[in-house]
């Protein structure tokens, strides 16, 4: 186990107080907490971080997000949970509901916790994606967590370090890619080449199918989305989407409940489109909202496949 309070320390005497972290914390703008008084001065409470890692995607001169995230692994006693032990998870492994039928190596993919424990049919719906682009596809072998919650913190770097090198060495030199950013940002951490979803599809743009009729959607690519915004608009553009939102943003958590604002700002769209399986699983959870569809599930349906839309929540009728 790591001495994680002399590592907080560590990173809290790097701070120069710029106040970037600030400025991009969805939880300091919904009345949570401000990251950079936490490293400054040790003052708020850490239990309303979202964990997002806003704050460390900004930050060059520390890491706010690890002392944010082992904070609050000190406060609320959080540890390893037993399942992870047993199944590699933090959330029990669901059944596939349709089978995602890989195909091939060109890609591996790494599901993630939420997908796996939540949202299953989204992996036929990535492989459809790359069978789109006309690459193969399969899931990568043995995978476990990213160990990136607070709970794994007591683990430290060296000790979460092994996990996430035998995930990337199985990937075995084809291409690596994750339907979770948060997967994405830890392995990515260790050094490993794993790419998000939103630069993946918008490397293909010119392979995008196009709606058969125009769409309004709400465009939310999730907090370890929001570097490829940009990108994103681009896809949703280039397959006859009609963005209506004007700002974008988290989808917060049960101690920091986003979602009202969210569904207000997303108020005119048919469906709002996420790259976010947290986001996915949110906006479909939420009592009278919007309806949701993933990124690579919109591709599908552009391409005529509307099979992962019959395991949703709030039914998609476009």
């Amino acid at each position: 186990m790591v001495d994680l309070e002399t590592e907080i320390e560590m990173l809290r005497r790097k701070c120069i107080n710029c106040g970037k972290c600030t400025a991009v914390c969805p939880s300091l703008k919904h009345g949570g907490v401000d990251p950079k008084e936490i490293m400054v001065s040790g003052e708020g409470d850490v239990t309303l971080c979202l964990e997002c890692g806003n704050c460390s995607s900004v930050c060059r001169r520390t890491d706010p997000f690890r002392v944010m995230r082992d904070l609050r692994a000190l406060v609320m006693d959080k540890h390893p949970p037993d399942l992870f032990f047993s199944e590699g998870t933090v959330l029990p492994r669901m059944q596939d509901p349709i089978d995602p039928a890989w195909d091939g190596n060109d890609v591996k993919v790494l599901p993630g916790c939420v997908v796996q424990g939540r949202l299953p049919y989204l992996k036929y719906a990535v492989r459809k994606t790359c069978s789109v682009f006309g690459l193969t596809s399969s899931e990568v072998e043995n995978w476990t967590c990213c160990l990136r919650p607070a709970g794994f913190s007591e683990m430290g770097e060296f000790g979460r370090r092994p996990y996430l090198s035998r995930m990337s060495a199985s990937a075995r030199g084809s291409r690596l890619i994750s339907l979770c950013g948060g997967c994405v940002e830890e392995m990515s951490r260790s050094g490993a080449e794993i790419g998000n979803i939103i630069p993946f599809v918008h490397e293909f743009v010119e392979k995008l199918p196009v709606l058969e009729k125009p769409l309004k959607v709400a465009m939310e690519p999730g907090c370890t989305g929001e570097r490829y915004r940009k990108q994103m608009k681009e896809i949703l553009t280039r397959m006859g989407c009609e963005i209506v939102n004007r700002t974008d943003g988290c989808c917060g958590n049960r101690t920091v409940p986003m979602m009202d604002d969210r569904e207000a700002e997303c108020k005119g769209a048919e469906v709002v489109i996420v790259a976010c399986p947290n986001c996915q699983k949110r906006y479909d959870s939420y009592e009278g909202g919007i309806p949701v569809m993933h990124l690579t599930e919109l591709i599908c349906y552009a391409a005529g496949d509307t099979s992962t839309l019959a395991f949703h929540n709030i039914k998609v009728n476009l």
